[in-house]
């Protein structure tokens, strides 16, 4: 279990890491990670599976709104996954999930959602929602989330402004904590 009084380290693959909650200065990291699974218009189609993310609106997620984890390699390139939370009504959403290109299927990506998820439940709250591209549902599954209707507080927050929503694909998934 992820102490979160302190940074964690782990060896995951023969790489040593630690993983912690994201302060200001690691804005412009987390926007370098995100912003590849940012969603975008390619020839007419839309790729991505995250919403983008401004440089504001992580630093508003790590100072006001919730919570954002890193998992930090020693060497280049640091910072190499992320995850974080947002509250609203009652609701926990994990949002943000994602490693960087390099490193992907390293655990990395584990880490942090698993740091989200303690966190989360030393906070109190029961469960926590994500929607899934459909490609990570087994990411997901095998970290306990369920299918799930999507909560109507995301629906009014997010999907409304999602600038896929009219051809949404995502899955919504819940772990009761």
């Amino acid at each position: 279990m992820v102490n979160l009084e302190d940074t964690v380290e782990k060896s995951n693959g023969g790489e040593d890491h630690v993983v912690r909650k994201a302060t200001i200065d690691d804005t412009w990291k987390i926007h370098d990670i995100t912003k590849g699974y940012g969603f975008r218009d390619v020839e007419g189609k839309i790729e991505g599976r995250l919403i983008p993310l401004n440089l504001r609106g992580i630093a508003n997620v790590i100072r006001e709104e919730g919570v954002f984890y890193v998992a930090e390699l020693p060497i280049w390139p640091g910072i190499v996954a992320v995850a974080s939370r947002q509250e609203y009504n009652g609701i926990a959403e994990l949002r943000s999930v994602a490693t960087h290109r390099k490193f992907s299927s390293n655990g990395y990506g584990q880490d942090v959602v698993m740091a989200v998820l303690n966190d989360t439940k030393e906070k109190g709250i029961d469960r926590i929602y994500t929607l899934s591209h459909p490609d990570s549902i087994p990411f997901f599954k095998k970290l306990g989330f369920e299918s799930s209707d999507r909560p109507l507080e995301k629906e009014s927050k997010d999907c409304a402004v999602c600038p896929i929503y009219d051809h949404c694909n995502e899955i919504a998934l819940v772990k009761y904590l």
